[in-house]
């Protein structure tokens, strides 16, 4: 008797093997170059290749990316250094790989006068042999390698139990389930299409056709599906087709949970709340309960760290770096905080200032009094509608 085939699990091939795979680390000295823990570069490929984990890289790097602020104090030199430092940037690279660099500029009295960021991919340490310190190695592509002393190299990480030269990612945790759930994805295109479910797909039986001329198949028999004037069309087909129904392959309903699944694990290796990876599944308390987890666990360590590093690698070089700043993003709901405060303002607790202080806008003339308290001794419709009542009792039962 023929073995029954298991037509309930879709398998779905992905080529995770080496991804975020531990690397020799050794940190001694005469050992020249060393590898990071994980590799920055598969890294890059495996989020870049997934939309929902890329789509909220991104997001989380643009929220950290707030803006510079800088104190009266800050020289015009530094505002300029750092405003050309794209934020969003730094930020993308340090939460997918756990490291970014810059290399501090000079001019030909050897001030700095810029920062220039590397990607993390093209970044290694070296131990010098001769001078018996750090150096990084710049290499991308087919170019000449570059050799960056370690005091001209800006390197922001945190620390990690695997190196003490890099900082492991967190993404490097999950990057097995982020490809795999890449090849979903993948996978998910295919079946849906146009939003709609199609159990029934045209297969080439004979496995004859190139990538290529299925693409072109693909957009003549499009073209020719379009409008009335071809719905009776005959159209042949150069390779001997065949009709796979899809519900005979694959179950939909857990191909589904397994993708939710896939996610959440994900969302748990990164310490990034549900509702940022499935927000379809999220109401607004849980929405604006993830924005401030976000905040609090991602965001403002984020900025936090590549602050302290950016200041004590250039404190000496740049006087004032002390008061620049990055600025903190708030993730309340400004509509219903912007009620509360013109309730306080309408009770005369606050004055106009002092609210527009609170949200961010400048002082308006006349904005410092507080306003003042309405009297009023009109009834409310539930005082008049008592009071008739009343006065219907008060005639019937008078004596």
């Amino acid at each position: 008797m023929a073995k029954k085939k298991n037509t309930e699990i879709c398998i779905i091939k992905a080529e995770t093997n080496n991804l975020g795979v531990s690397r020799q680390d050794p940190g001694t000295a005469g050992l020249g170059l060393i590898e990071p823990p994980d590799n920055p570069a598969l890294l890059v490929e495996v989020v870049d290749n997934s939309f929902v984990v890329g789509g909220v890289c991104e997001k989380i790097a643009t929220t950290a990316a707030s803006e510079w602020t800088f104190a009266e104090d800050v020289s015009d030199e530094t505002k300029k250094i750092f405003s050309a430092v794209d934020l969003e940037e730094l930020f993308l690279s340090f939460f997918v790989t756990g490291n970014a660099y810059f290399e501090k500029i000079r001019n030909g009295f050897g001030k700095v006068v810029a920062l220039e960021r590397f990607l993390p991919q093209h970044i290694r340490i070296r131990w010098n042999k001769d001078t018996r310190e750090r150096e990084y190695v710049y290499k991308s592509g087919t170019a000449s390698q570059q050799i960056i002393p370690a005091s001209d190299i800006i390197h922001i990480k945190t620390a990690s139990l695997k190196s003490k030269h890099y900082w492991s990612a967190k993404m490097s945790k999950c990057a097995n389930q982020v490809a795999l759930l890449a090849e979903i994805d993948k996978y998910y295109a295919k079946v849906f299409d146009n939003w709609f479910f199609n159990n029934k797909i045209m297969v080439d039986k004979g496995g004859n056709m190139t990538p290529e001329q299925k693409d072109a198949l693909r957009a003549y028999l499009t073209d020719r599906a379009q409008g009335l004037a071809n719905a009776f069309a005959l159209t042949i087909l150069p390779f001997d087709a065949s009709i796979l129904n899809l519900d005979d392959i694959t179950n939909v309903e857990k191909f589904l949970t397994y993708r939710e699944d896939l996610i959440q694990s994900i969302a748990i290796a990164l310490n990034v709340p549900i509702d940022i990876l499935l927000p379809q599944k999220a109401s607004r308390a849980t929405k604006e309960v993830s924005l401030s987890e976000l905040n609090t666990d991602i965001i403002w360590p984020m900025q936090r760290r590549a602050l302290e590093v950016l200041k004590k690698s250039l404190r000496k070089e740049v006087p004032d770096i002390d008061w620049v700043g990055i600025l903190a993003i708030d993730t309340k709901n400004q509509l219903d905080e912007m009620k509360v405060l013109t309730g306080y303002q309408s009770a005369g607790s606050m004055t106009a200032n002092e609210v527009r202080a609170k949200i961010g806008l400048d002082a308006i003339d006349g904005g410092d009094e507080l306003a003042p308290q309405k009297t009023t001794t009109e009834m409310s419709e539930v005082e008049k509608t008592e009071k008739t009542i009343q006065k219907m009792y008060d005639a019937i039962y008078s004596v």
